[in-house]
């Protein structure tokens, strides 16, 4: 079932980047958006905000946009977004590597927490592990290789 949410949580997310990145995005299109996900809100159990600007249109849609809230596991979609923009630049590869420490393993979970010290990790592991598995330590190592001015 937690999976179950978390996989709507990102294609929701994944819905709302579409439609946002789209340059025709109307007034129309922003109320329909505001209206379903007013409806996903209503029926959690729990506090949900969000908040989205179309960079484009200047369209702004916010719940609780003010408001802060603690990042769990979503940070990963933003460590993600940003790798992969690295890459995308050409400033880091899928095949480039970085070894695990002990700091890494000390503060993180999951698999990769019992991986020995030392051994290098590709990016594209990396990325596969804390997306997949949800492995804190992987986005632990990803987060101070992409930095958190890029996450960000």
């Amino acid at each position: 079932m937690r999976l179950s949410l978390m996989v709507r949580c990102a294609l929701l997310g994944l819905l709302i980047l579409c439609l946002l990145l789209t340059p025709e995005a109307t007034f129309a299109k922003t109320d329909y958006l505001r209206k379903e996900l007013d409806a996903i809100v209503d029926k959690f159990h729990g506090k949900i905000g969000y908040s989205l600007h179309h960079l484009k249109t200047g369209d702004r849609l916010d719940r609780l946009g003010d408001e802060q809230f603690p990042t769990a596991s979503t940070i990963k979609l933003a460590i993600l977004c940003a790798a992969m923009e690295k890459v995308e630049k050409g400033e880091i590869g899928y095949d480039d590597a970085r070894p695990l420490t002990e700091q890494d393993r000390q503060y993180g979970t999951g698999l990769m927490h019992n991986y020995r010290a030392g051994t290098k990790i590709p990016l594209r592991d990396l990325l596969n592990l804390m997306i997949t598995r949800s492995d804190n330590t992987a986005a632990i190592m990803l987060g101070q290789w992409i930095g958190t001015d890029a996450i960000n």
